[in-house]
């Protein structure tokens, strides 16, 4: 798949005439280096987030040989795009900063363009809808937290879903979207993997969306889509001190920063 989408690239770049080309991701970029090499074209690296840091995340270090060599290959291609392409699109600040100071990329090469979303897409819900839902999942006389996503390591929905097992105030709810099945348990309803048409509804019907990231380099130089999502719909939000999201929070006053993503910590930002 590979060389197909090598020799595809190549074909394209010589029989068109193109003024840059757009690495959409790691991947993406280190695809069109070859590309870069042959005809001169600028390559333009779209980075969302850190393939190196994330691998770190999700993997425990191990004497394991597949482990060394995933890594050495991660980190040739993170070294490789970064090096040789012409300029790094950057999603948050805290990127910019962590590329200057640790892989030595100039400022002058990178440009700050954070996530966004469709407005006309992610709104909220009419009333009524809203409420015709929350009968449907029995939360009309509930105060709830939500969060709608998927469950990766840098999401620390893990320790969302702990903290919510030790309210105990029958008032509040909490409504966890994006498992493989559908559960309810003392407080908590699980919801498993929903249409992407149908999140504007489920974000309506909460009072609080949660952004419950662990403290990591993976996780402060990302920008969560999830953030730009919450804000859409205008809903206040309940963050780790995690990336730029924690200082947008802090400085819009949208909601409640709470220092890390440990179970007391999440506890006590929920009670407040």
């Amino acid at each position: 798949d590979y060389l197909e989408a090598q020799i595809k690239h190549l074909r394209l770049l010589r029989n068109e005439k193109y003024d840059l080309v757009y690495g959409n991701t790691h991947l993406g970029a280190f695809c069109s280096l070859l590309g870069k090499f042959l005809t001169r074209i600028p390559l333009i690296f779209d980075m969302h987030g850190g393939l190196v840091e994330e691998f770190l995340l999700s993997n425990k270090i191990s004497l394991n040989p597949l482990f060394f060599v995933k890594f050495a290959l991660f980190k040739l291609v993170d070294f490789m795009d970064l090096q040789f392409s012409d300029r790094i699109i950057c999603v948050s600040k805290k990127m910019i900063e962590y590329l200057h100071t640790r892989k030595n990329i100039p400022f002058e090469k990178m440009a700050y363009v954070t996530n966004g979303v469709d407005l006309k897409f992610f709104k909220p819900m009419s009333d009524e809808i809203v409420e015709q839902k929350r009968v449907e999942l029995c939360l009309e006389d509930k105060f709830v937290f939500g969060y709608i996503g998927y469950f990766q390591k840098w999401q620390g929905v893990e320790n969302f879903i702990e903290a919510a097992r030790r309210i105990n105030d029958k008032k509040l709810h909490f409504l966890i979207v994006g498992g493989e099945r559908k559960l309810k348990e003392n407080g908590i309803t699980f919801i498993p993997k929903i249409p992407r048409s149908q999140t504007p509804l489920y974000y309506s019907i909460c009072d609080v969306l949660v952004l419950p990231r662990p403290s990591h380099p993976a996780t402060e130089i990302a920008a969560p889509t999830k953030f730009a999502e919450y804000t859409a719909m205008g809903k206040p939000i309940l963050a780790t001190d995690v990336g730029d999201a924690a200082n947008f929070v802090r400085e819009y006053k949208c909601g409640i920063v709470v220092k890390n993503n440990s179970i007391e910590n999440l506890v006590k930002g929920i009670i407040e």
